[in-house]
């Protein structure tokens, strides 16, 4: 059987992409695609396969693009090590092609993914570059993401303190943007923090 794949559709895209499995021109590349073959339709995880998109439809933005999907299908998915991967694939590239906030995205990525692989440092230092992009750049969405995430950590840790203020600076963050569910998010978190401190009340 053929290793070439007719259709992938990307799960921020609307347009299919034609993938060829035998190519090294983007190697590492993650995906979570829903695929028509010519045995029906079926669904592929993709990981650490060279992956190559073709240039008559893919510009470098893209590839960031894609590669952001595919490192949060293969954190959905619970393939930390493949996201991790994924992220510093996005971040090279980001870094290749002076794309601010896509390195500022493939930090957050990165951060996550440390964390979960309890690798604290790590993921501590991906969410303090994460942090300055996004400040840079005026992305406060992509701040509160941060700081919900570092909270997140710290409540992990035990350092209740920390989280409760990470928490409380990105509701004040969602409030002031009128984003409900940032909003509902850091209450969700807030209220995780004061069980763990044995505020049941």
């Amino acid at each position: 059987k053929s290793s070439r794949i007719k259709w992938v559709w990307s799960s921020k895209m609307n347009w299919p992409l034609n993938v060829d499995l035998r190519s090294p021109a983007a190697s590492m590349l993650a995906a979570s695609a829903s695929l028509t073959s010519n045995n029906g339709p079926c669904t592929l995880f993709i990981a650490r396969n060279a992956v190559a998109i073709p240039a008559a439809l893919a510009s470098q933005q893209l590839l960031i693009q894609t590669m952001r999907a595919a490192s949060a299908a293969a954190f959905a998915r619970q393939q930390f090590q493949v996201s991790l991967s994924m992220g510093a694939e996005m971040l090279t590239l980001a870094e290749a092609i002076g794309d601010e906030e896509g390195k500022a995205d493939a930090h957050l990525r990165l951060g996550t993914a440390h964390a979960r692989l309890f690798q604290v440092d790590a993921a501590r230092g991906h969410y303090r570059e994460a942090a300055q992009g996004y400040r840079l750049l005026g992305r406060r969405q992509g701040q509160g993401a941060v700081l919900i995430n570092a909270g997140f950590l710290a409540n992990w840790l035990g350092q209740y303190a920390e989280a409760r203020s990470s928490f409380e600076t990105a509701e004040t963050i969602f409030r002031e943007l009128e984003d409900v569910r940032g909003q509902a998010i850091s209450a969700l978190n807030l209220g995780m923090v004061a069980f763990y401190q044995g505020d049941h009340g």
